[in-house]
């Protein structure tokens, strides 16, 4: 496949499906957040649009080449059936910097940094303190993607998930998107390691944790990357 990014290309080849270091599937494979491929269904579509440069995804990466390429003067679509603006602005850096922010307030209030003050305990509404980093969350989607996308002509979001119909075909639901180049940017989502029991026990995932409706008296973090410090913060 020539028109697929090359790192793409090591991981799956169109038609027969092949995955580094899997044997090759018959069925279906899911990846990412919004991808299906597909092996041998090509399903019949009502539209049909040409443009020069398909985005799979719709986050920060995705965003990031879509605003390149449609300065340079090419027709852009992403496709998403998630939301858009993926981990950054909906799970990730956004809800994770003001939940913490709001946690160093806290903290503070308790321990002030000089001598003479009294520290004194906050009280906390955790629902009210979630319910405005979602306000946040749709504010800064609005304002950082979605408003992008309205206001560039040369920019489009189609939603619903997308397989490959051919080197230079996609669907994307009864939309089939016919262009030059395709651009994998499906971001990852949290990886469940084989701990003996944990499955049976229970476990939030780092974006789970993000719709919590009450306050858990204690949390423990497996991992101890820079998602695992947010949490842990």
């Amino acid at each position: 496949m020539t028109n697929i990014l090359h790192k793409v290309h090591e991981f799956f080849t169109v038609g027969s499906v092949q995955l580094s270091g899997t044997e090759n599937l018959e069925g279906e494979w899911k990846d990412g957040e919004n991808i299906t491929i597909i092996k041998e269904d090509i399903m019949a579509s009502t539209n049909t649009r040409r443009l020069d440069l398909v985005i799979l995804g719709s986050g920060s990466a995705a965003f990031a080449a879509a605003i390149k390429a449609a300065d340079l003067g090419t027709k852009v679509a992403m496709t998403e059936y998630d939301q858009i603006g993926g981990t950054c602005v909906n799970r990730g850096c956004i809800p994770s910097k003001n939940l913490i922010a709001a946690a160093e307030l806290l903290y503070k209030s308790e321990h002030p940094p000089f001598e003479g003050l009294e520290g004194k305990r906050l009280g906390v509404d955790f629902a009210k303190l979630m319910r405005q980093k979602d306000e946040l969350v749709e504010q800064l989607r609005a304002k950082k993607y979605i408003d992008i996308v309205k206001f560039d002509p040369n920019i489009e979001i189609v939603s619903g998930k997308a397989r490959f119909l051919s080197e230079g075909a996609m669907q994307v639901g009864e939309t089939v998107l016919e262009a030059e180049k395709f651009l994998i940017a499906t971001g990852s989502r949290p990886s469940v390691p084989p701990i003996q029991g944990l499955r049976e026990t229970g476990f939030l995932n780092s974006r789970q944790a993000f719709e919590l409706a009450e306050l858990p008296k204690s949390l423990i973090v497996i991992g101890g990357g820079y998602v695992a410090l947010d949490w842990s913060a």
